[in-house]
């Protein structure tokens, strides 16, 4: 049975199965993936995989009679989890410092805001300067 399992890692590579695999666990991941970017996504399914190997080599370590099998899934197992961590890296290195949508939400917010206080200036000049030409009229 532990033989099985340890050789079932190799298969969680594609990120389909470990999506499908971390669901089961976290009922809510796949509606959290939807509002995420591409690279936040791509972190968030690394780092569960990265989870589920960690699991599957604490099963090894506790093996009390490791067999071929077994010590080749878990070889197999490291070289996914170095790949996994510089892909991590990687990723962090490339992100962003300040985000570009609170960048170009505060621009549109002070384009807005200001807008909004000239027309309020300017329909107030307008209303004063008709109060202005009826109270000359009378």
């Amino acid at each position: 049975m532990t033989v099985f399992a340890l050789e079932q890692i190799n298969r969680l590579a594609t990120p389909l199965m470990l999506r499908s695999v971390t669901a089961k666990s976290h009922p809510h991941f796949h509606f959290v993936l939807l509002n995420m970017s591409p690279q936040k996504k791509t972190l968030t399914l690394l780092q569960e995989e990265l989870r589920n190997i960690q699991i599957f080599d604490r099963v090894h370590d506790y093996e009390t009679e490791p067999d071929a099998t077994s010590e080749r899934a878990y070889a197999v197992r490291q070289l996914r989890r170095k790949q996994i961590l510089d892909e991590i890296a990687r990723l962090r290195a490339s992100e962003p410092e300040p985000r570009k949508a609170a960048r170009i939400g505060r621009a549109v917010f002070f384009v807005c805001a200001t807008g909004y206080a000239m027309l309020y200036y300017l329909l107030a000049l307008l209303s004063a300067r008709v109060a202005f030409t009826i109270h000359s009229a009378h």
